[in-house]
């Protein structure tokens, strides 16, 4: 079992172990590797290693010391001494060489050098100690006709600290004029002994190692975690971790199976799990030191000593010079200057970001701020933008068209690539999706939501039968019992639904305080008739007669459930456990709806619940699958399925589900078996179409995705999500716009161009449409804003449209009624971002900087607005995390310029 990355620790492997792992630095060590080539002169180069804790500093000289021993031209000239991390016990020269010759003597084992060790360590008189230390040293080297390496850490606590001034010039003298002797050394900083007229100035050769690159960091990342990862996906995880080796590899513990979004989501979680790492930087500092460090910590930006003195409420000397003393333990840098002024940060960025998430106020609010600012900036942008296109404000939509959108939310999922890119498609969809009431029959039956019809309670001897009943007019009618009898037969009748109304009705007006006939009547006006506010209306009436009717509290949360209203339906289905704590049905509604409200581990619960009661439910097998779907747990997803298709196997949602979560998981062969097999259970399942048609745009097989898609309209997808799809696929795989325009035509007319209908298609059209179709697109667009004014959705679609015909000015008034949609800033803030960039590289900078000053939402955009400043070449004194956001922003709106230059 690997090591975890908070505890990995390079000094306890072996060297073929630290050979395989090594991955980044390779420029570095091959440069250490040629300077210990080349001294080969009567005094050597020696190196020291300057970076901050978790750069690599002990990876790298280890690896190196590593070398050294299997490179047989190395071997045969150098042996290297590797000292500990820590040399607390060496408080003068000779007890510094006495260190070597304990390393020495533990590395080689032999008895001879472990017996001078002990009894030199006896020696108290120190220039002795010094003399006779050297000399077993130069002993060793002389028999082995070889030079040795010092491998020494933490270079600036021994000199700077344990050694006093003396004893730093005549550790100098002894490094200079022995030829024998190379000190491959590391510190966290530069220090005092380095500077002019100070003992070790210019005897090293400086490496500062740098923030890993691209190149390495994704090699780490993928020795760490056994995947790849793409170079936008690994950008937000350079700028939060510093490019710092050990965070990157404690992220990727938490990363690497999961979308960006999730990551952050859970990054307080990651903090308090490493906290023994993070914490030692304050538990290891005076409480002076500490308290100035806090104060940096809080500001977040580069500050001067006089506003951390500020926050501190110290005094700005004490201030400046405690700062100068975490400068030189590596726990601050002094990143540049202003005038005469000095700046200062910290110098563990992911630290900083770890205090600032488990601290309140302003400045863990920039930190989220910025954190959502990158889960939207770094994106996998194609698979995203195209299934927001499917995604609208359904509580304006008819009920055919909530659902085809509830068939659909199935579908975008099996269309990722990822598992990670999945966890972020149902993260940002699935309210839309989940709160639609109007539920395929076919799911319905699949979560539990058509609660079976009660008996009829009403009859009695002589009764009419069931021929004799239907024949009958419930105007002729008068019984009670009869016209109940006539009700429930007529409910069964699609053809006969206002004749069972009626018989309700009259029934009710003839004994108003008949409770289970209300409860019957609510069954017929929310179950059949859709009329779900009336149903709700029938429950209250029954609960009023009987409030402690636990079938009735269930069913008062399926209407509610349907309403979209679905934290009132969990409380009015948990009043239904409380009555009855062993219904089934009730845990498993009570999964459902706590799936819809997003609270998918409660979900997980409730369906282990409803096991425990039935070990046997398909139903809780199948829908377990799901939640652990939502959870990212992919892998048990799948088992879950599986167990569900051992209890039956001819389970055709189950295999459709299955085959969503292999999609997820990139299995997209074993996802197509299952969709294959779904569809030989039920032929005419459209969602099962829509995700075999989606699997195959995956695939690269278009014209297969064609297929599966036109045949789900035909089974009656004729929402504006499927049509929507397959105007996509028409646009962009296949490259036959003037069908995508019929076609969105068609849909349009179908669906009776409701509001969501049209935006939907003015965006497909804006991503992939031809500029000349861009038109008709904004008139589209500009009809759907017509008929929901108020919608954030639909003014950036508006906007989107005129700033690609160049009618920035109009597309800014939009944008300024946009920008007060918080929704809108929460849900899609990568397109808003694009918008923006789009509007910047135009020309418009000032207008969209002034726009969102006066907007209120500077805090969401901030690396936005530093990036419009830097292109005036503004100096901006903001955290480096936001600077380095700001860089990457700017480099996108000079890529559009060109773009738009080159078009």
């Amino acid at each position: 079992m690997s090591p975890s990355p908070m505890k990995y620790n390079p000094a306890f492997l072996g060297d073929e172990e630290l050979i395989r792992s090594f991955v980044a630095r390779n420029a570095e060590l091959e440069t250490i590797l040629g300077i210990i080539r080349e001294n080969t002169a009567g005094s050597n180069q020696h190196l020291l290693i300057i970076g901050p804790r978790g750069i690599g500093k002990t990876t790298l000289v280890l690896r190196s010391a590593a070398e050294v021993r299997a490179n047989p031209e190395l071997a045969a000239r150098w042996h290297p001494i590797v000292f500990g991390e820590e040399t607390y016990e060496a408080n003068s020269p000779g007890e510094f060489w006495l260190e070597a010759l304990f390393h020495l003597g533990q590395q080689t084992g032999e008895a001879r050098w472990q017996g001078a060790y002990e009894e030199l360590r006896r020696e108290r008189d120190e220039a002795r100690l010094r003399g006779r230390v050297l000399a077993q040293l130069m002993d060793f080297a002389d028999e082995q006709d070889k030079r040795l390496v010092l491998v020494v850490e933490n270079l600036n606590m021994l000199v700077g600290e344990q050694l006093d001034r003396d004893d730093a010039w005549a550790l100098r003298h002894t490094l200079m004029n022995e030829p024998r002797l190379m000190l491959l050394g590391t510190a966290t900083s530069r220090f005092r002994e380095m500077e002019y007229n100070q003992a070790l100035y210019e005897l090293f050769r400086i490496i500062e190692l740098e923030p890993l690159g691209q190149e390495d960091a994704q090699a780490l990342w993928t020795a760490a975690t056994g995947q790849g990862i793409t170079a936008r996906r690994l950008r937000p995880l350079q700028i939060l971790t510093g490019g710092n080796p050990r965070l990157i590899r404690i992220l990727s513990e938490f990363a690497a199976n999961t979308s960006f979004q999730f990551l952050m989501n859970d990054l307080t979680r990651l903090v308090d799990e490493h906290t023994e790492y993070f914490k030692h930087h304050l538990d290891n500092l005076p409480p002076q030191e500490r308290k100035v460090f806090v104060a940096l910590a809080d500001l977040w930006d580069p500050s001067t000593a006089r506003k951390v003195a500020e926050a501190a409420r110290l005094d700005v000397n004490v201030t400046s010079a405690l700062l100068k003393r975490l400068e030189e333990r590596g726990a601050v840098t002094a990143p540049y200057k202003r005038g005469r002024a000095q700046y200062y940060q910290v110098a563990e960025r992911m630290y900083n970001i770890y205090h600032l998430m488990r601290r309140r106020g302003p400045a863990a609010s920039r930190v989220h701020a910025v954190v959502r600012f990158m889960v939207s900036l770094y994106r996998d942008e194609e698979l995203v933008r195209t299934t927001r296109s499917l995604v609208e404000e359904v509580s304006r939509l008819t009920e055919d068209q909530r659902r085809e959108h509830f068939i659909a939310y199935e579908a975008i999922l099996s269309h990722a690539r990822a598992p990670r890119l999945m966890q972020r498609l149902i993260e940002e969809t699935r309210y839309a999706f989940e709160t639609m009431p109007d539920v395929p029959e076919s799911l319905q039956r699949l979560i539990g939501l058509t609660p079976a019809p009660e008996p009829d309670r009403e009859t009695g001897p002589g009764a009419p039968d069931r021929g004799t009943l239907l024949t009958l007019r419930v105007e002729d009618v008068e019984d009670t019992g009869t016209l109940l009898r006539i009700a429930g037969l007529l409910s069964g009748q699609p053809g006969r639904l206002d004749e069972a109304e009626a018989a309700f009705r009259k029934a009710l007006r003839k004994d108003p305080r008949n409770a289970s006939a209300w409860r019957r009547f609510a069954l017929l006006l929310g179950d059949r008739l859709r009329r779900h506010e009336e149903a709700l209306e029938s429950y209250d009436r029954a609960l009023a007669l009987e409030p402690d009717d636990a079938i009735t509290w269930y069913n008062r949360g399926i209407a509610l459930g349907y309403l979209g209203r679905h934290q009132e339906a969990q409380e009015a289905n948990d009043r239904a456990l409380a009555l009855d704590p062993k219904s089934v049905r009730a845990w498993t509604s009570r999964g459902a709806l706590l799936t819809r409200l997003g609270r998918h581990e409660e979900a997980l619960e409730s369906y282990d619940r409803v096991l425990a009661l039935d070990p046997e439910s398909v139903l809780a097998w199948s829908n377990r699958g799901v939640a652990l779907g939502h959870l990212g747990r992919h892998e048990e997803a799948l088992e879950s399925y599986d167990r569900a298709l051992a209890l039956n196997a001819e389970h055709a949602k189950t295999w459709s589900s299955r085959g969503i979560a292999l999609g997820r998981l990139g299995r997209h062969r074993e996802a197509l078996e299952s969709f294959d097999r779904a569809l030989e259970l039920d032929p005419g399942d459209a969602a099962t179409h829509l995700n075999r048609g989606l699997l195959y745009r995956v695939l690269k097989r278009p014209r297969d995705a064609e297929d599966d898609l036109r045949r789900a309209i035909a089974l009656g997808a004729e929402g504006t999500v499927v049509s929507t799809a397959l105007v996509g696929l028409l646009l962009e795989d296949l490259q036959r716009p003037d069908e995508a325009l019929a076609a969105a035509r068609e849909s349009l007319e179908r669906s009776g161009a409701s509001a969501g209908a049209l935006n939907s298609m003015a965006r497909a059209f804006f991503r992939h449409g031809r500029r000349e179709d861009l038109a008709e697109a904004e008139s589209w667009s500009r009809r759907a804003v017509e008929l929901a004014p108020g919608s954030g959705l639909f003014r950036h679609t508006l906007a989107c449209l005129l700033g690609a015909q160049g009618k920035w000015r109009d597309a800014l008034e939009e944008a300024a009624v946009f920008l007060a949609d918080r929704d809108l800033l929460t849900t899609r803030l990568d397109e808003v971002i694009d918008f923006f960039i789009d509007a910047v590289a135009a020309g418009h900078g000032e207008e969209v900087a002034r726009l969102i000053q006066a907007s209120g939402t500077v805090e969401t955009l901030e690396p936005l607005m530093v990036a419009i400043r830097r292109l005036t070449a503004a100096q901006v004194d903001v955290a480096r995390e936001i600077l380095e956001v700001a860089a990457d922003v700017v480099q996108r709106i000079e890529a559009r310029r060109q773009a738009s230059r080159g078009g």
